[in-house]
C-alpha cells in the first residue's frame, strides 16, 4: 500500500477492511472536510482494495467514523400510552424539516457511545 499519514478514521477502515481478509494497496485522498479544531470530519477516498477471492472493490469510499443513535421511549405512566423523541431539523440535502431520532458521531472528544448519546440528548 501507498504510504501516506492517515487520520484515525481513516486508519481504523483500513484495520477493519484488512481484518476482513481484504489487501490495501493503495489510497488516494479525493477530499478531506475538517471540523473547526482540525479533526477530520469526512473524507472521500479513491482506493485500490482487493477482496480476499482476489477481485477489486468498487474504489470509492465515504469515510466518517462511527456514530450512534438514540431511540428514546417515552411512557406515560397514566395511561400506559408510548411515543418516541424525535427531532425536527433541517438537513441540507434538500432544505426540508427532517424528523429523526437523535444521532452523532464518535469523535476524538467523545469516543464512546454512551458519551455521545449524553450529548445528543
Amino acid at each position: 500500500m501507498k504510504t501516506e499519514s492517515h487520520d484515525i478514521k481513516i486508519s481504523e477502515w483500513i484495520d477493519e477492511v484488512s481484518l476482513a481478509g481484504c489487501t490495501v494497496k493503495e489510497i488516494k485522498t479525493v477530499q478531506e472536510i475538517h471540523k473547526k479544531n482540525g479533526d477530520l470530519l469526512f473524507a472521500l477516498l479513491d482506493a485500490n482494495v482487493i477482496s480476499p477471492e482476489g477481485t477489486r472493490l468498487p474504489n470509492i469510499v465515504f469515510i466518517r467514523g462511527h456514530a450512534c443513535v438514540i431511540v428514546p421511549l417515552i411512557k406515560n405512566k397514566l395511561t400506559g400510552e408510548e411515543r418516541f423523541l424525535m427531532v425536527s431539523q433541517r438537513r441540507i440535502g434538500n432544505g426540508q424539516l427532517s424528523l429523526e431520532f437523535p444521532a452523532g458521531m464518535l469523535d476524538n472528544d467523545t469516543k464512546d457511545p454512551a458519551g455521545v448519546a449524553i450529548r445528543e440528548l
